[in-house]
This record gives C-alpha cells, sequence and structure tokens, in this order.
C-alpha cells in the first residue's frame, strides 16, 4: 500500500474534498466492500495462476490470498492488460485479469460476509467454453451473478434454478455485468444486467426492471468468491467490485466528477515539478513545498 503526504495544488475548477472531487448532486455511496484488479504486474507460466504458491493477494476487502481448488486454478494474463470501463462512469480499470483459454478453479474467502443485500460488478469477455462467478460458503454457491454456457448465453442462478431469461454475448466484445441480492426471511432474490462497453446506455442507475431475475431459499453465509472457467476459449474475468448499493459497484457519472488523482508515480521522489501532473481536472503539476511520496 503506498501512503502520500500533501503538496499544494490548483483545481480547474472549485472541489469538495475527497478521494474522488465530486459535485454536490453525486449520490453519495454506501461501503465498497470488495475489490479486485489483478494488479500483479508482468506474470510468467509459473506466476499466472491463481492459487496459493503465488500469493496473489491483492485488492480490498478480502481474507486470504487467491487458491486454486481444482488443479493449478484459473490462469491470469502474463501481460499488465485489462478490459477498460466504459467512459462514462468515474472508475478506471487497473493491473490485469483473468485470461483462461483452457479452465480451472480458483477462490478467495472474504475478510468479513457480505450483508443481507449486496450488489456485484465485473468486466467481462468470453469468446468460447464456459465461466461462471459464484459467492457462498465451502462448496456452496448460493449466488451467482453471472454463468455463461458454451452458446454465450449469460444468466444469473441461485442453486440450480438459473433464470430463464438470458443475455446472448457476442463473441470478443467487452461487457460489465452487474448483479443485486436481496433477502427476505430465508428467500432471496437474485437479478443480473448486462451492458456492453462500448454502448451501455443508462447503466449508471439502477434497473427497474432488470435483465434476468431468478430466487433461491438459502441461509448460507455469503463469505468466499469462486471464479470457474471451462472449455476452449477465451474466458476473461476482470474487475471485480461487490458493495452495499449499486453506486458502489458502477461508479458516479463521470461528469459529476470534477478532477481525480491516484497518486501514479515512482514512490521517493518530492511531489513537486512538471512530473508530478497526473489524474484529470488539474490546472498544473503539484506545487512546490515539495513533500515526500512515499511508498510501502
Amino acid at each position: 500500500m503506498k501512503h502520500y503526504s500533501k503538496s499544494p495544488r490548483s483545481i480547474a475548477r472549485m472541489v469538495g474534498l475527497g478521494c474522488l472531487f465530486a459535485g454536490a448532486s453525486a449520490t453519495l455511496n454506501g461501503a465498497l466492500l470488495v475489490s479486485e484488479s489483478f494488479d500483479y504486474g508482468s506474470l510468467n507460466n509459473a506466476t499466472k495462476f491463481l492459487k496459493i504458491d503465488n500469493n496473489h493477494n491483492g485488492g480490498t476487502g478480502w481474507a486470504a490470498a487467491w487458491e486454486a481448488t481444482s488443479g493449478n486454478g484459473l490462469r491470469l494474463a502474463t501481460a499488465e492488460t485489462s478490459i477498460d470501463y466504459p467512459v462514462e462512469t468515474t472508475l478506471e480499470s487497473a493491473g490485469g485479469q483473468i485470461n483462461d483459454a483452457f479452465g480451472g478453479e480458483s477462490r478467495r474467502e472474504f475478510a468479513t460476509a457480505l450483508p443481507d443485500t449486496s450488489y456485484f460488478s465485473c468486466l467481462i469477455n468470453w469468446s468460447g467454453g464456459t465461466m461462471s462467478v459464484g459467492i457462498g460458503s465451502g462448496s456452496n454457491s448460493r449466488w451467482l451473478p453471472l454463468t455463461v454456457d458454451s452458446d454465450g448465453k449469460l444468466k444469473v442462478d441461485g442453486y440450480n434454478n438459473p433464470s430463464t431469461e438470458f443475455v446472448q454475448l457476442s463473441a470478443g466484445v467487452d461487457y460489465m455485468v452487474v448483479s443485486r441480492r436481496t433477502s427476505a426471511g430465508s428467500a432471496r432474490t437474485l437479478v443480473t444486467s448486462v451492458f456492453e462497453v462500448n454502448s451501455p446506455g443508462d447503466f449508471l442507475t439502477e434497473p427497474t426492471s432488470w435483465d434476468m431475475t431468478t430466487t433461491v431459499t438459502s441461509g448460507v453465509t455469503m463469505a468466499r468468491l469462486d471464479a470457474v472457467a471451462s472449455g476452449s476459449g477465451a474466458k476473461i474475468i476482470d474487475e471485480i467490485r461487490i458493495g452495499e448499493t449499486y453506486a458502489d459497484v458502477v461508479g458516479l457519472e463521470a461528469g459529476e466528477v470534477f478532477a481525480t488523482e491516484k497518486f501514479d508515480y515512482t514512490p521517493g521522489g518530492s511531489l513537486t515539478g512538471a512530473d508530478y501532473n497526473g489524474g484529470t481536472g488539474w490546472a498544473n503539476a503539484w506545487g512546490s513545498s515539495g513533500l515526500a511520496l512515499r511508498g510501502s
């Protein structure tokens, strides 16, 4: 984790204070519970697998590193490459991605079990085979935000009760998948919608009518996430987010944010000068006080 000290910087417009400097009209988020950008640098044919030996332990909201539940687990892309989010959102992709042309299964435990109402999103690309993301406990998945068959039909599932509705994926196209789980006693309602990245429509507003719906009766705790792929053809999963509200997993409207700063600079330098002019919405580089930029 990087730690930063502050130097003065002018902003092109007046802004509020926050990780994102948002306008007053922006809806406040609940809480981002879990995130995973697969930001593990360049990998090789040994380190690309999501298994305990490789200690892939990035992101937020997790209790431990990824582990393989079948063989060596899922494969990550060896080069740092990521699916872009739709340009309408403030979210930005980073790092790598699951990119498995064969098959595997990997699992990761959450630091804290998910609440009764939770939202999920990820970016995907499919060219063949099957893939799914399942949330539950142990071997029991009771919320599958997405399950894709060998024909590219994407459904939401609970426990052997997939939605009758489906979205037909086109091979090689980037999509954003958003899902919600709500509870009433032991009854769970699971819904999913799919948005094509290059033409997503109004995906920043929570749907009143989701693409797919199913139900499951279950008391299984939402304590871990499984990712599964099989068959030939590229199966890409990227940018996993789980939160308490819809906005947590899809971001804010890009026009509602005046400035962003990710401090994506080399640690160890003074935070001043032309080399420290990243982010968006700023009038100039960081100013002359020259406080240190530290990383650990």
